[in-house]
Formats: structure tokens, sequence, C-alpha cells
């Protein structure tokens, strides 16, 4: 046998050594191919492939979705974190088929009234202010004897229904109802008194008795009952009996 061409030393060069393929991922990824067939594109991919037109993989994780049972499909705004408060909106809140209305914004003073999502806003029941009054006399302070305070209070002496909104009376320091009912929305602070009391008796002389001691006025709350007419004894004065009280 004779030396090699330098042609047959070229072929012999090609085949020399163990012949490989490249792989069917190689070919895939790295769209290799014969001038025959062109690329391979996969069927299906996983994070470690590449899409050849897209570049990226349609089964790669993606954003969570939301869809709705009717009227399609929306993101999630942000990420969902355990025992996490979820932001809603009330006009798109709903229960079943019902649907829940968005709630008016609350007006001081006043209470909201009705079922479901049909709710209006009325007035308080006077049932609360009939206890507590309105506080329309604002707030009093009684730090004088006597104290006045305008028409109110003249000499410690009430002259109408009150509906103070807070109330003090200081220590030694007295207010008379005079009859009248006194209402006190927010904080009543007596450090002093608060009297209705009904006049003394006179005392008797001898075998004349004293007067009866006068009623408390009657105000809006009716008046209290009068003084009892002193007893009499011969040669011994007995005292008034005292004034009833509200």
């Amino acid at each position: 046998s004779g030396e090699l061409a330098d042609d047959q030393k070229s072929a012999w060069t090609k085949i020399s050594g163990k012949p490989t393929s490249p792989s069917m991922e190689e070919m895939a990824t790295e769209h290799q191919a014969d001038g025959t067939h062109g690329a391979i594109t996969p069927t299906s991919c996983t994070n470690k492939y590449t899409h050849p037109t897209t570049g990226t993989c349609p089964q790669a994780p993606k954003a969570h979705e939301s869809t709705h049972v009717a009227g399609g499909s929306d993101d999630i705004d942000s990420a969902l974190a355990d025992a996490a408060i979820p932001n809603l909106n009330a006009s798109k809140i709903t229960a079943g088929r019902f649907g829940v209305a968005r709630l008016p914004a609350m007006t001081d003073e006043k209470i909201w009234k009705g079922t479901g999502g049909n709710v209006e806003e009325i007035d308080v029941p006077s049932g609360g202010l009939a206890i507590f009054g309105d506080g329309s006399d604002g707030d009093i302070t009684v730090n004088a004897d006597p104290f006045t305070s305008g028409t109110l209070i003249v000499n410690n002496i009430l002259q109408r229904d009150a509906f103070f909104n807070n109330l003090t009376i200081n220590v030694t320091r007295k207010l008379e109802p005079n009859g009248y009912r006194i209402f006190v929305k927010d904080t009543l602070t007596n450090n002093g008194t608060i009297e209705n009391n009904g006049g003394n008796g006179g005392n008797a002389a001898y075998d004349t008795p004293g007067a009866a001691g006068a009623s408390s006025a009657c105000g809006s709350i009716g008046a209290s009952n009068a003084g009892a007419i002193g007893a009499t004894s011969p040669g011994v004065s007995s005292g008034g009996g005292g004034g009833g009280w509200v």
C-alpha cells in the first residue's frame, strides 16, 4: 500500500475518531440541524429552555391571576400574605346573587335605618335626648354664692328646665332646681349641693301653733309637700315641721 493522496488525507481526517451527533436538547436549544430538516422547535418546555420565538418559556411560572366565574378575569394587585386583610372595593362586594350597595358617609348625630343596602339617615330618637338633653345651654360652673348666669340661674335658683353640656358645682356652692329639670349631656361634677327643699314650718308659741312650711316651687315637675304645723301643748312650744323635698 502506498501513501494516501492529499485529498484522501483530508477525507480520513474528517471521519477519524469517535463520531458524535448533537443531542435533541442541543438541537432544540442551539438550533443545530442539517440543511434538510431545519431547526427543531420544542412542543413543551421548562425553565431550562428558551422559546425560539418569544425568548421565554410559555410554561414558566407566571404572576397569579384571578378568574371570576362570570365577568372575565383580572390580575391580583398585590401579593397575598398569610393573615393579610384584603383591600376590597365596597361597591363591588357581592354575596351570592345579592349585591351590597356602598353605604353613605355618616352625618354627626344621625343614625342609619334600613335593611341590606337600602339605608337612610334619620335623627336620633328623642328617647336618648330625653335622658341627657341636647347640651344647648353649654358648660356652666357654679363657683359663687349667690351665683347668677344670665336668665337661666338667678341667685342660685334655676328659672327653667336646663340643658347643660357640662355642669360643675364647686365645693360649698349650691344650685336650687326650683322645680325644674336638669339635663347634662356630657359630665356632671357635683362637689357642692343640688337641693330643692320646701320651707320649714314656724315654731308654735305655747297654745298657738306655728305656721306650716312653704312647699318648694312647682316648676315643670311639681312642688314638694308643705311643712307641717307645729304641735301645741300647754306651757310648751313645739318646733315647726320641716318642708318636704323633691
